[in-house]
């Protein structure tokens, strides 16, 4: 298990990232699959640094959040498996397939369907279910998790309070040092929509077409929406998978720590 931090008391500088040993893995194509709540803009630090490596970089807009119109109350699993399916199948390329929290149960579908078109799955902070397994299972498990403690739902929609959507996914970034980490943090917050629970209760099916795709999970240990103790029982049930720690991120490394992940990204 490999750990991939800045030194104590140093903030992570994203416009001063060194690109001099950028070419020495080749290039990647990764295609980058938000959470839930969240809009695609959140990877724009991520997508910025990965591509002055020289990298492609596709993010995803699933269906009823960020600038989508897509009514909620319509939206499905099987949609946003297939809008990451669809962006997948366009690249010229098996991809490096990125799936944030909630969207790990869906680039786990997405490698069932589509496993030719991948290189490998990176998790972070995701849910990782095995066959048969939902969303809502996994994280009615974590009972640490201040999304399950504080989670809203009404009619077709889940959601937190704008304070609990700071303190499960965001804690660190909004006590950080760096105003700028600060107010990227304030502002994708205020992105934030309410999200489709019919997404969250479908049973994903598994294969060992699945099973025998290559897979990282980037465990982040200040995590209090998806809490590390969660994280490692899903990831232990996959014996070979490739684990890397980013010790200092809350829920959000993308916005937090964005140079510790791209250093794990660049990686693969």
């Amino acid at each position: 298990m490999d750990e991939v931090s800045t030194p104590p008391g140093i903030e992570e500088d994203v416009l001063n990232y060194r690109v001099e040993d950028a070419g020495r893995k080749g290039r990647n194509t990764y295609v980058l699959v938000h959470g839930a709540w969240h809009p695609e803009s959140c990877w724009s630090d991520v997508k910025w640094l990965l591509e002055r490596c020289g990298h492609t970089v596709v993010t995803v807009q699933l269906q009823g959040l960020g600038a989508d119109a897509t009514p909620v109350e319509t939206v499905t699993f099987q949609d946003h498996v297939n809008a990451v399916k669809n962006t997948v199948l366009q690249q010229s390329r098996p991809v490096i397939l990125v799936g944030h929290s909630y969207a790990g149960a869906v680039i786990s579908q997405v490698g069932e369907e589509s496993a030719a078109y991948i290189k490998k799955l990176v998790y972070i902070s995701g849910f990782m279910p095995v066959n048969g397994e939902n969303v809502v299972q996994l994280a009615l498990a974590d009972t640490q998790s201040l999304v399950t403690q504080n989670l809203i739902i009404e009619g077709p929609v889940a959601f937190l309070t704008q304070e609990n959507y700071g303190k499960s996914m965001y804690n660190q970034a909004l006590s950080s040092y760096n105003p700028r980490i600060v107010r990227q943090a304030k502002q994708t917050i205020a992105k934030l929509r309410p999200h489709p629970v019919a997404t969250l209760v479908v049973p994903l099916q598994l294969t060992d077409v699945y099973n025998s795709l290559p897979k990282v999970y980037i465990s982040c240990l200040k995590d209090q929406a998806v809490t590390p103790d969660s994280q490692q029982r899903m990831y232990n049930r996959f014996p070979n998978i490739a684990v890397y720690r980013i010790p200092n991120s809350d829920h959000s490394p993308f916005i937090t720590t964005p140079v510790s992940l791209v250093n794990i990204l660049r990686g693969q």
